[in-house]
C-alpha cells in the first residue's frame, strides 16, 4: 500500500515508468494531481490516497481490493476479451456515468457492488440508492463481445447472487499459464483504475414572478434552468434546455419546493429547517410599486435561494431579465421592473364605445394614438369597474 498526497502536482515514481494519460484513457492529464488507484500491470500494489479519514480509508482498501480481486482473476483464468480493453466495445460506468471501455465498466460495478453490500461509501461521495441489476443491464447487451466463457460465468454468478441476497455462492474458475501469460503481454502496458466520480453539483434556478391585478410584482417561485456535475479526471456534465427538460423537472416550483429538491439532490445534506416567517414559509415576495423600487431594496428578501456553496451542491439564482442576482444586487439603478425584463409603462387613455347592447372600453396610447386594444362590456349598467379592472 503506497499512500499518496493527491494534491500534489510534482511527478510521481509510476509517472516515471507509465504513462497515465494514456492509461487512463486520457482522463488524467498531468498537474491533475497525484494517481490514486491501482494498476493492471502492477497486481498487489495500491496507491491510497495519504491523510484520510478511517471510514474514508477502509472504503478507499475495499474499493483498490475489488480492483484487485478482478485483476487476479483475469490473469489466473482469463475474464475479459481485448476488445474489453481497447474501447471497441464501452458501456455506461456506475461510478463515473459515462461511457467507458467495458472492462473498466465492468470494475466499476463490481467495486459498487461490494461496498453496497458492506454499507460503505467516502465521506465526499454522495448518498445513492444502487441497483445493481439496473446497473447491469448496461453491460449485458456486449458481453458476448467483452468476455470470455469464464468471464460470463463469472458475471452470471455474481448476478445470481444479487437476485439472492444471503444465499452463499461459490464459484470456481479455472486457472492456466495460458490465460497468465495473455494477460501479462496484453497488460504490459497497463491501464490505471482511478479512484473518480462527482465532486461537484452546480444548480442555476430562474427566479419566477407574477403580475397583480393592480400591477404588483410578486416573486413566488423559481424554475432549474441549468445544472452541471463537475467530475474527477473527466469533462463536467451540463444539462440545458431540453437535454434538462428530458432528465429533471424545469416547472415553476415554490420556494418551498425549491428547498427541498436542493436538499433531496446529490450533496444536499443542507438543513431543511425553516425559521417562521421566512421566505419559505411565506412563499412569496411582494413588490407594490416594480418600476419605483430599486432591485438593490427587495435582494436580500432573496438571498436564502442564492446560498451559494453547501456541501459540495452550489447553487445561484439567476433574474428574469438572464442577470444573477448578486450581481444585480450591486447595480443601485435597477429597479424590479427591469429585474423582470418587464417593458419601460406607457400613459394609456381608455375611451367608451358605445354599441347596441354593450360598451367596448378602447385603449389607446396616450402619446402615439395607436389603439392598443378593447374590453367588451356586455351590461355596463349593472358592471362596476373593478370587475374589468384586469380585462384592462
Amino acid at each position: 500500500i503506497i499512500p499518496v498526497c493527491r494534491s500534489s502536482t510534482k511527478p510521481s515514481t509510476l509517472e516515471a515508468s507509465v504513462n497515465v494519460s494514456a492509461a487512463t484513457c486520457g482522463l488524467w492529464q498531468p498537474g491533475m494531481g497525484q494517481f490514486v488507484g491501482s494498476s493492471t500491470g502492477h497486481l498487489g500494489i495500491l496507491w491510497i490516497e495519504a491523510g484520510l479519514a478511517r471510514s474514508d480509508l477502509v472504503c478507499g482498501l475495499v474499493h483498490e481490493f475489488v480492483h484487485f480481486a478482478l485483476n487476479l482473476a483475469d490473469m489466473s483464468a482469463g475474464v475479459f476479451t481485448e476488445a474489453a480493453y481497447d474501447g471497441s466495445v464501452s458501456a455506461i460506468s456506475p461510478l463515473l456515468r459515462v461511457p467507458r471501455p467495458y472492462a473498466l465498466a465492468m470494475h466499476a460495478l463490481m467495486v459498487k457492488s461490494a461496498l453496497h453490500h458492506l454499507g460503505l461509501r467516502m465521506s465526499t461521495d454522495p448518498p445513492d440508492d444502487f441497483n445493481f441489476m439496473q446497473a447491469a443491464k448496461t453491460l449485458e447487451s456486449s458481453a458476448h463481445r467483452a468476455l470470455t466463457e469464464h468471464g460470463k460465468v463469472l458475471f452470471d454468478t455474481v448476478c445470481n447472487y444479487e437476485l439472492s441476497i444471503g444465499k452463499s455462492i461459490v464459484l470456481r474458475l479455472p486457472a492456466s499459464p495460458q490465460a497468465v501469460q495473455s494477460y501479462a503481454v496484453r497488460h504490459a502496458k497497463p491501464t490505471l483504475l482511478y479512484w473518480g466520480g462527482t465532486q461537484e453539483v452546480m444548480h442555476t434556478f430562474e427566479l419566477c414572478f407574477r403580475i397583480s391585478d393592480a400591477g404588483a410584482v410578486i416573486f413566488d417561485g423559481v424554475k432549474l434552468v441549468r445544472r452541471e456535475m463537475v467530475e474527477d479526471y473527466v469533462d463536467s456534465i451540463v444539462w440545458e434546455g431540453k437535454t434538462l427538460a428530458d432528465e429533471f423537472d424545469v416547472e415553476k416550483m415554490s420556494f418551498a419546493a425549491h428547498l427541498d429538491f436542493r436538499s433531496n439532490d446529490i450533496f444536499g445534506e443542507m438543513s431543511t429547517r425553516r425559521e417562521p416567517g421566512d421566505i419559505f414559509e411565506r412563499g412569496e415576495v411582494v413588490v407594490e410599486e416594480p418600476w419605483e423600487t430599486k432591485y438593490v431594496d427587495v435582494a436580500a428578501n432573496l438571498d436564502a435561494l442564492d446560498e451559494g456553496s453547501s456541501n459540495r451542491q452550489t447553487q445561484s439564482l439567476r433574474l428574469p431579465c438572464g442577470q444573477p442576482h448578486e450581481e444585480a444586487k450591486t447595480d443601485a439603478e435597477l429597479t424590479v421592473a427591469q429585474a423582470c425584463g418587464l417593458p419601460q409603462p406607457q400613459l394609456v387613455k381608455v375611451m367608451p364605445e358605445h354599441s347596441p347592447g354593450s360598451l367596448s372600453l378602447i385603449c389607446f396610447a396616450a402619446f402615439s394614438g395607436s389603439r392598443l386594444g378593447e374590453v367588451i362590456v356586455d351590461d355596463a349598467e349593472s358592471t362596476i369597474l373593478r370587475d374589468v379592472w384586469k380585462d384592462l
